[in-house]
């Protein structure tokens, strides 16, 4: 939900790898859609925001969000003339859960912050500004913040990753299966991706310069990821090893399918010798023989 052009159907086209500028059309009411995570169905409503619309969705007989377990609202950062009125739609929505006695997540994504935006000084007082503001009207719902923009796509899918995967806590049992596999392995960090390249599990050393490191390296190769997983949609088999050399330090990242349990993913390994790729994901598998009991599928 958000303000009519806080840029909410870009965000769902680029999530889905289809972004055409030609493409975005204002949405007109409600449209609903569904998605798979790790096998469990997301039905995910993209809430128009014209004014004409906005009253619709907090009527108790529509039931729009009588159900909603995570609300992602957008507020577009560079809109400053717009503010107060996203707040104030904001404030209406949650005054909609209290009187239906529903509390579910809230994201607030400040979106729209471009690379270039981000390199000002008002970025980030606009930045420090809508997080007090929004906190601030927010009492007793858990509310996250999000700095997100769709030229870096990986920003939207930390968002959603992250919280979507909140819904179901006992996958929260990946990130543990994950770090004791990088113990195991002696690799300095992994991340799981499913077919739709939301990261479902990740897991790092406790040196926070290596980890610094690892983060900026996936966040520039991470179109690669993406390519990758079209490509075993068609059909291929997809695989990458690449080295590069982040502040003097060599990464190797070596991307494979991977099949746990009845799971589909992918894994990108991270580390700075890695040869023996397939005794190293039988770690994995033996690791999620031992732990399955811990996991819905």
């Amino acid at each position: 939900m958000g303000l009519d052009e806080a840029g909410k159907t870009s965000i769902l086209l680029s999530m889905a790898g289809e972004y055409d500028p030609s493409r975005v059309k204002p949405t007109f009411g409600a449209e609903r859609t569904e998605i798979s995570i790790l096998g469990f169905p997301i039905y995910r409503w993209d809430l128009g925001g014209q004014e004409q619309y906005r009253s619709d969705y907090l009527q108790k007989r529509s039931r729009i969000l009588d159900d909603t377990d995570l609300l992602f609202y957008v507020v577009d950062m560079k809109d400053q003339n717009r503010f107060k009125e996203s707040l104030l739609y904001y404030i209406d929505i949650l005054n909609y859960f209290r009187e239906i006695g529903l509390m579910p997540l809230i994201v607030i994504l400040l979106h729209k912050a471009d690379p270039e935006f981000l390199k000002t000084t008002e970025s980030q007082k606009t930045i420090k500004f809508l997080i007090d503001t929004f906190n601030e009207k927010s009492d007793e719902f858990e509310v996250s913040y999000f700095i997100t923009s769709i030229f870096n796509r990986k920003s939207l899918i930390d968002a959603f990753s992250q919280n979507i995967l909140k819904l179901f806590p006992k996958l929260s049992a990946l990130d543990t299966l994950l770090s004791t596999f990088i113990v195991d392995a002696s690799l300095d960090g992994v991340l799981m991706f499913d077919s739709n390249c939301f990261i479902v599990g990740n897991a790092y050393r406790q040196d926070e310069k290596k980890k610094d490191a690892i983060l900026k390296a996936i966040n520039n190769i991470y179109f690669l990821f993406e390519d990758l997983i079209k490509s075993k949609r068609l059909g291929y088999d997809p695989e990458l090893d690449l080295k590069k050399l982040e502040d003097h330090s060599t990464l190797q990242f070596v991307f494979r399918p991977l099949t746990l349990g009845r799971w589909n993913l992918f894994v990108l390994l991270i580390g700075q010798d890695i040869i023996e790729v397939d005794a190293i994901l039988e770690i994995l598998k033996r690791n999620y023989e031992g732990m399955k009991t811990f996991f819905v599928e």
